[in-house]
């Protein structure tokens, strides 16, 4: 390796002390060639695809908690007072039948009916479940294939608005009435199947109470009909 003399430009080996051209002394430390180590430079293209993933990653989380915490839509709801009376009715009637005995074994309801019912007669307040986990709305939608759509609102740690959604088929056994869950969300995110169950627990609070306990216990079988909640009482 040659060292070019500052003074006179003339090449002299590594290690001399003086130039032999000129008689310049060298000073090694100064006319050293620099290294520059790139390998740590945030700006080099590792750095950059670095950079890129973890922005993709953290968009990509962000993403996941936006549509986790967004709202699904909104079921069809009952609407006129015509429709919401005549609703109040038949559950008057259905009542009567659990009382005396005397009446129909059969009633059927509409998800918008079974919707505006609940809320109105079975969530008295919003909070039904106490504690930090509060039921503020539930609502029932029947598909065009026949599942039944159950959405539920509340409010995790008593203040933050989240959203429930479960999907099914309703199922008769020894253990009484029941949905076989086949899809669920939360908000408007996609749950995996490992967790149906988890989400499942948090309708259970909803059929808590006297009403809805007194209701299932006196039907024998709930069907899909024509759009309609059919349900058939025990004798």
């Amino acid at each position: 390796m040659l060292i070019k003399c500052p003074q006179c430009n003339h090449d002299n080996q590594l290690g001399a002390i003086f130039c032999r051209n000129c008689g310049a002394k060298l000073d090694v430390e100064t006319i050293r060639p620099k290294v520059i180590d790139h390998r740590g430079s945030d700006w080099d293209l590792f750095g950059i695809i670095r950079r890129v993933i973890s922005l993709a990653v953290l968009a990509g989380l962000v993403g996941v908690l936006v549509m986790m915490f967004l709202p699904s839509p909104e079921y069809a709801k009952l609407a006129g007072e015509d429709l919401t009376d005549a609703a109040k009715v038949k559950f008057d009637e259905l009542n009567r039948r659990l009382d005396g005995g005397f009446g129909k074994d059969i009633y059927a309801f509409s998800p918008q009916e079974a919707t505006f019912l609940y809320n109105d007669k079975f969530l008295a307040a919003p909070g039904t479940g106490g504690g930090a986990y509060n039921i503020e709305s539930l609502s029932f939608h029947l598909d065009y294939q026949g599942y039944t759509h159950l959405r539920l609102g509340t409010k995790l740690g008593g203040s933050i608005p989240a959203t429930f959604e479960i999907k099914g088929f309703l199922k008769d056994g020894e253990e009484g009435l029941g949905l076989t869950v086949t899809k669920a969300k939360m908000g408007r995110m996609g749950m995996p199947a490992v967790v149906n169950r988890k989400i499942l627990e948090k309708f259970m609070p909803a059929l808590d109470g006297s009403g809805v306990q007194r209701i299932l216990a006196a039907t024998a079988r709930i069907e899909v009909q024509d759009g309609q909640y059919v349900l058939t009482l025990k004798q």
